[in-house]
């Protein structure tokens, strides 16, 4: 049996969910804390939450968090998952260009789990204009940049340069992993397609026997390129970091 989550658009927020403790190592919400806490951080944006990892251990570290998406069906399994967990956080349905509306500014601004290269992409079909592409991840950057304050930080991360360097064509097993007691396997075949900047994902997930196909693409965005937005967005300094845990990623943290 397949199921196309693109038309059980609702489900999808549960697959996604399935997927994280394969994407990340399960000390990764902890070095992140550390990384807060060293940084001197107290409030915190994340401005791509998705389901709520890893904002929701974020909050319960005591910072105080913010959080927001531009995916309603995300916010509902959010607001379930931080239930559960027992917290309250301020969530917003807001796309990147509505950030303004939170009038206020954080210490660091969180923008993760590869989500810039979707700016016009997640939900549709990737606008095929490069520069029009490049325009948006600017035009959000440059957003974000303005909900930071002064000497605050953004965290932001892309498809690694191992990715990169193993392209055009990547299968990733990822192994089976046990998920609400139900036996879960994933596997996604990666395409680069450097003429047009499309970087194609096939997902597929096997939970007791029956499959779930989620296909979605993202610009190819280039590690240059990201650097040279950012500080062209007005950033003093961008980094790129080794954050452990972290086993898809490259981080960079852009100063403000």
């Amino acid at each position: 049996m397949n199921n196309d989550a693109h038309i059980q658009a609702d489900y999808l927020p549960l697959l996604w969910e399935s997927t994280i403790a394969f994407l990340y190592s399960e000390d990764y919400a902890e070095h992140l804390i550390e990384f807060l806490k060293d940084k001197k951080i107290s409030t915190v944006l994340d401005c791509a939450c998705g389901i709520g990892f890893p904002s929701i251990q974020v909050s319960k570290a005591g910072f105080d968090v913010i959080c927001s998406d531009g995916y309603a069906d995300m916010l509902e399994r959010f607001q379930k998952n931080c239930q559960d967990a027992g917290v309250t956080i301020p969530v917003k349905h807001l796309t990147w260009s509505q950030l303004y509306t939170l009038y206020r500014t954080f210490d660091i601004v969180l923008c993760r789990g590869n989500s810039i290269i979707y700016v016009d992409s997640w939900t549709h079909v990737l606008d095929p204009s490069i520069e029009t592409v490049l325009n948006h991840i600017r035009f959000s950057l440059q957003k974000m940049y303005c909900l930071l304050n002064e000497g605050g930080f953004l965290y932001v991360d892309i498809s690694s340069s191992r990715e990169y360097a193993a392209g055009p064509r990547i299968h990733e097993d990822f192994g089976e992993r046990v998920f609400d007691g139900e036996k879960v396997h994933l596997t996604w075949d990666i395409t680069h397609d450097w003429d047009k900047r499309v970087r194609a994902v096939k997902s597929l997930r096997t939970i007791d026997g029956i499959a779930y196909t989620h296909e979605y693409s993202g610009f190819l965005l280039k590690h240059e390129e990201l650097v040279e937005i950012l500080t062209d967005v007005g950033f003093e300094k961008v980094e790129k970091i080794a954050l452990p845990g972290e086993r898809l990623y490259d981080v960079y943290i852009a100063y403000k």
